[in-house]
């Protein structure tokens, strides 16, 4: 599950000045999720639906050179095997209904174009009720913890190469010595191993221990201090603090409970995610990747 929501437009008569354009923009946006929307008039919308996955469509009934919505729908439904969420509007409303019973199409919504803000609202409402449970929040965090971790390592990369060759083997000295403390942590994981009985299958696990996420976090400590780079030490804090995030719902035991999902911390006390805790866990995410672009530009 990525933080980004991304929805398509094709409508001939909409922009990026359009009311509804920042309504929906907005309304993504206070959904703790970043707004990824993208516009088409109908022309070359197939090449879109194939190379991008959407997470809603808005798709007017018609629209240039005689394409028409159910067309575009269907072609989506061909490439797209989720039923994504679809909303098909037009001026008025007496032929849709035929139109989408002769294609046989599930998942697409109805409406006329003078309703099409509530009826998006009422969309993204249903959509954000479903992710407000550990089970998807869990999905968002480890997802996008990866594309930070893999962000976080290109940022020490490209910093490295910056450098002059004094100031590289200062780099290269204190990396040795975090990677020398987990090599100790592997020696011991391997002992730990064979002891287990389960020694490749656990050995397997073992290669994080040499350089992981934490160690990642150090050597950006290091660098702000070194001034390599500039790092104010609220933004540290928040990337240290997203670990905590990420082992705590990586951790948990997803049950369901009373029809909810419930999420079991290690000592089995439950942990409950509201839609504030949720929303600012998401904000931490969007946050980090920003600070991390923000470095990468230094």
């Amino acid at each position: 599950m990525n933080i980004k929501f991304n929805l398509l437009i094709v409508d001939d008569a909409i922009s990026e000045m359009d009311p509804l354009y920042a309504k929906i923009k907005t309304k993504i946006l206070n959904m703790s999720l970043i707004p990824n929307i993208r516009l088409s008039d109908g022309l070359g919308y197939q090449e879109i639906v194939k190379s991008d996955n959407f997470d809603l469509y808005l798709i007017d009934f018609s629209l240039v050179n005689d394409i028409q919505g159910p067309q575009v729908i269907k072609e989506i439904r061909d490439n797209n095997k989720n039923l994504t969420d679809i909303i098909l509007y037009s001026t008025t409303s007496e032929n849709l209904y035929n139109k989408i019973s002769e294609l046989d199409l599930d998942g697409v919504y109805i409406c006329q174009r003078r309703d099409l803000t509530l009826k998006t609202e009422k969309i993204l409402n249903k959509l954000e009720k479903r992710m407000l449970n550990p089970l998807s929040l869990r999905g968002i965090v480890l997802h996008n913890y990866s594309d930070i971790e893999l962000q976080l390592k290109e940022l020490l990369v490209k910093k490295y190469r910056e450098l002059g060759d004094d100031d590289k083997k200062i780099v290269q000295d204190e990396v040795l010595k975090m990677v020398e403390g987990g090599l100790e942590r592997f020696r011991a994981a391997i002992e730990a191993c064979k002891q287990e009985g389960d020694f490749f299958e656990n050995l397997l696990l073992g290669k994080n221990l040499l350089f992981n996420m934490g160690q990642k976090l150090t050597l950006l400590e290091f660098y702000n201090k070194k001034q390599y780079l500039k790092l104010v030490k609220k933004d540290m804090h928040l990337l240290r603090s997203l670990n905590d995030v990420r082992n705590e719902l990586g951790h948990s035991k997803i049950i369901e409970k009373d029809n909810e999902m419930v999420a079991l911390n290690l000592k089995n006390e439950e942990v409950v995610y509201t839609q504030e805790k949720c929303n600012y866990t998401k904000g931490k995410i969007i946050r980090a990747f920003e600070i991390l672009e923000s470095l990468s530009q230094q």
